[in-house]
């Protein structure tokens, strides 16, 4: 042999990493997918109930949202794979950004939740009075209150 060798744990580690890899972009895929049916579901059913002609998730918001998920996966598959490998620098430095995610991941879905919730409430306030249109001043206070609201949470 030329000098380097490589011993059963090392290759079962190597090997392990990579599974960890290629489950890790499956899984991320898949969750691409649930994620975005699930919006364009749950827009499609807001616009139902509601008097809003338009949708209520934009294309764009809703293909940002389901790409976030497929790189949060990633990165938690990448994370776990170098430590595997042993490799603890970096992968101490993508687990510190790994914690920070699924927080901000939280908030973004509380504030979310709380900008339809508000839109809602906007649409059924406007309901309310005939005279009253969505874009006058009661139904965008009701949907700045609701949105503040989920920003305090």
């Amino acid at each position: 042999m030329n000098g380097f060798s490589i011993g059963n744990a090392e290759l079962a580690s190597a090997l392990s990493a990579v599974a960890i890899m290629v489950a890790g972009l499956i899984a991320a895929r898949l969750t691409q997918r649930v994620v975005g049916r699930s919006l364009s579901s749950l827009d499609g059913w807001l616009s139902r109930y509601s008097s809003s002609d338009s949708g209520w998730i934009t294309p764009t918001s809703a293909a940002a949202i389901s790409g976030a998920s497929f790189w949060l996966i990633v990165l938690m598959a990448v994370v776990i794979s170098l430590r595997m490998l042993g490799v603890g620098e970096f992968s101490d430095l993508i687990e510190g950004v790994a914690d920070f995610l699924p927080r901000l991941l939280v908030a973004v879905v509380i504030v979310g939740i709380g900008h339809l919730l508000g839109l809602l409430a906007r649409a059924l306030v406007a309901r309310m009075s005939d005279t009253m249109l969505p874009d006058s001043h009661l139904p965008r206070l009701v949907h700045g209150a609701v949105l503040v609201f989920a920003l305090l949470i």
